[in-house]
């Protein structure tokens, strides 16, 4: 897996306009092409009266899947120049759509290729771009007389985040470990418990962060 990857953090929408053509860019992360048509349907759905419906994806930790579309504007002025914008700041599994409703002054290739980018950098600029960065899923068991001074541990611990607490003959913790962190946690229990607590890890998974909160 890789270490880390950029999406868009959350759904947005802005507005811009120019010569009284305005270019409404709506965004999202996806998870699939699927996802992706189901998108463009829901803008369609919402702005029947748009003239033209542009769009611009990139699927894939790795971008396996890029496609634009220009939908009857000029080739390369509509769905290139945001599908460029998109591979500029390494965004992958996000889509953007543009509706434009035509104002009546013809914009020219030029002109088309301004609007759209500048459409699609607003909506990212508003809904932001998270790291998505990977972490170790883990299960930490913990005899009832440890809890406390391990409870204390793991709330200082750099790169742990807490995902839940099970309590029965045992306490549980559920949660997620930076591999960065992996070696400094693992020592820290280890020299905690006299070398009896051993992390079971339940696989890894891709967690958000963005601006330093992570979501899990």
């Amino acid at each position: 897996m890789k270490e880390m990857y950029f999406r868009i953090h959350k759904e947005g929408e802005v507005t811009y306009e120019v010569d009284k053509s305005k270019f409404i860019a709506f965004g999202k992360a996806v998870e699939d092409e699927k996802d992706v048509a189901n998108y463009i349907e829901r803008v369609k759905e919402s702005h029947p009266g748009a003239n033209h419906y542009v769009h611009a994806y990139v699927i894939g930790k790795d971008g396996y899947a890029q496609r634009s579309n220009d939908d009857g504007e000029p080739s390369g002025t509509a769905g290139k120049p945001i599908l460029e914008l998109l591979k500029q700041e390494k965004v992958v599994d996000s889509v953007i759509v543009v509706a434009r409703y035509f104002g009546g002054i013809k914009l020219g290739a030029g002109g088309l290729i301004r609007a759209y980018s500048k459409s699609a950098r607003m909506l990212m600029d508003k809904s932001g771009i998270a790291t998505m960065e990977k972490f170790i899923h883990v299960k930490i068991p913990f005899e009832y007389h440890l809890w406390g001074k391990g409870e204390n541990l793991l709330h200082q611990q750099k790169g742990f985040y807490l995902m839940n607490i099970e309590y029965s003959q045992n306490i549980t913790v559920i949660g997620y470990i930076h591999p960065t962190q992996w070696e400094s946690i693992e020592g820290n229990l280890r020299d905690l418990s006299a070398g009896k607590i051993e992390i079971d890890r339940l696989g890894e998974k891709y967690l958000e962060i963005y601006k330093k909160k992570v979501y899990i």
